[in-house]
């Protein structure tokens, strides 16, 4: 059914130029960070980030002045949006040092409390542990695959002929739809509130404030003000039922022109420019388009978060080189529950412990030997033992036959002991370079040539070592390039030989 309301003509085209203008700073900012890509890892969240604006408000505007072209791209703007929440936690976690760096430096710290009165039901939230992590991350990353399912149920309804959008009744599948919406976008945004919340002394030593604004502004902007249209629609205070539809599209269209400001300020290209960062190469503008399309990332945390999940243990994610014991950590309570010990000269392992008491044989017997005053509590234990018993059995057990290394621990023995695998010297590179070859002075920076041209020779064939990357070199400020004084060092010394 076509609507037959119109915004007026003067509306329209106030709404057009703030589309055409957002759209064109969209782009330039887009642009410039594709030009200046030298980090990859960060810049391809970024301009996801950043394409969401052109893609709202083309959305919106086609609906405004052409319903069936509209209709073909908004469902594209929706799934979008929810791959940009995802996006935005995924930056989050990288301005951090990884998902494994959090875990492991928020081991000293206090549980978080859910907000009211969601905290009356579920209990405090745990960052540092790996199940209580994953969980706030499958929150927000189902958005992103409940929203498609939702829409391919809209799609099929209409064709049938039994979705209408402003029927609210009870057998109504759009007011279903609309709830099951709402919960998951509810969840999703509350999930990345708490996990911003869980790590709000270690975010704010990077201030993202505006980064946050730009995702939860535009999302909100859509989100509450679409509800609050819808309701004023069906309390009747409009005349045609397409009214709030037309006007929440408008108004969308008007007020991206200041998201796409907010999001030009607060996601510089100047971070990324050769003043920025020098002495580093920058991705080509067409490999780097390939980089931040290719969503090989998200495929990663669909399959293993929402499919698996397995990995996400205490036993993986422990730091080796951390012998430090945490009295009142209760997720370092719950890694000797599992198995860790420390043995006396600060090495860390781990035992196949009794799933029923949690502690292994060998670590009773040890503990009873050197506190008779607790003869028989240890074997009797079958829930969680008392910190202060088991930080007793880790300090005074030594490794026995039953031990075994976390993941990391095993790579780093191998890393170690098999020299045939692993490079433990840069020396063992050396020998394979000829004499007369440019690289013969011993200093870091020969060092590291060596050592590239080592692992590309060895490790990776030359079809698949890299995107093609060019290095920029900024003359005017070239006295500030490390790379560049070095190379001047060396043609000096090279001339002296002469």
């Amino acid at each position: 059914m076509e609507s037959t309301f119109k915004l007026p003509h003067w509306i329209l085209i106030i709404c057009g130029i703030t589309t055409f203008i957002s759209i064109i700073i969209s782009l330039i900012g887009i642009y410039l960070q594709l030009k200046n890509y030298r980090k990859p890892f960060e810049q391809r969240l970024i301009v996801r980030i950043l394409v969401i604006v052109p893609l709202f408000s083309i959305s919106c505007y086609s609906k405004l002045i052409n319903d069936t072209i509209g209709s073909i791209i908004e469902p594209i703007r929706e799934i979008y949006e929810a791959f940009v929440i995802y996006t935005f936690y995924k930056l989050l976690v990288l301005m951090l040092g990884g998902e494994r760096k959090i875990i492991l430096m928020t081991l000293n710290k206090e549980p978080i409390s859910h907000l009211f009165p969601i905290n009356l039901i579920l209990g405090k939230i745990n960052i540092s542990h790996p199940k209580h992590f994953l969980t706030i991350k499958r929150c927000i990353l189902q958005y992103v695959w409940v929203k498609p399912l939702l829409f391919l149920i809209i799609y099929i309804s209409k064709i049938i002929g039994i979705y209408q959008i402003n029927n609210l009744k009870i057998s109504s599948i759009s007011l279903w739809i609309g709830l099951l919406y709402n919960l998951s976008v509810t969840i999703s945004l509350y999930s990345l509130g708490i996990f911003w919340k869980c790590l709000y002394d270690e975010l704010n030593i990077f201030q993202p404030w505006s980064k946050f604004l730009c995702v939860k502004l535009i999302i909100f902007a859509s989100y509450w003000q679409g509800i609050l249209i819808g309701i004023m629609n069906w309390l009747g205070i409009f005349e045609n039922e397409f009214a709030g539809e037309i006007i929440q599209n408008g108004l969308l269209s008007f007020e991206m022109i200041f998201f796409a400001i907010l999001h030009w300020k607060s996601f510089p290209y100047k971070d990324f420019t050769i003043n920025k960062i020098p002495d580093s190469s920058k991705m080509k503008i067409l490999f780097a388009i390939k980089d931040f399309i290719n969503i090989g990332d998200l495929i990663y945390d669909l399959k293993i978060t929402t499919m698996y999940g397995d990995n996400y243990n205490l036993r993986n994610f422990d730091a080796i080189t951390d012998s430090k014991i945490y009295d009142k950590s209760d997720t370092f309570n719950q890694k000797i529950y599992q198995g860790l010990r420390i043995s006396g000269n600060g090495k860390k392992y781990w035992i196949n412990v009794d799933p029923e008491s949690g502690i292994d044989n060998e670590s009773v017997k040890s503990g009873n030997n050197n506190n008779n005053n607790n003869n028989n509590n240890n074997n009797s234990m079958k829930g969680i033992p008392r910190l202060s018993k088991l930080s007793e059995i880790v300090r005074n057990n030594n490794n026995n036959g039953d031990t075994i290394t976390t993941p990391l621990l095993e790579e780093s023995n191998n890393i170690i002991t098999n020299n045939n695998n692993y490079l433990s010297n840069i020396n063992e590179v050396i020998n394979e370079f000829d004499d007369d070859e440019p690289f013969i002075n011993e200093d870091d920076f020969n060092k590291d040539e060596k050592l590239y041209q080592y692992v590309k020779r060895h490790y990776i064939p030359d079809e698949t070592i890299n995107y093609p990357v060019e290095y920029e070199i900024d003359m005017k400020n070239s006295n500030n390039s490390d790379r560049i004084n070095k190379l001047r060092e060396r043609v000096r010394s090279n001339s002296r030989l002469v």
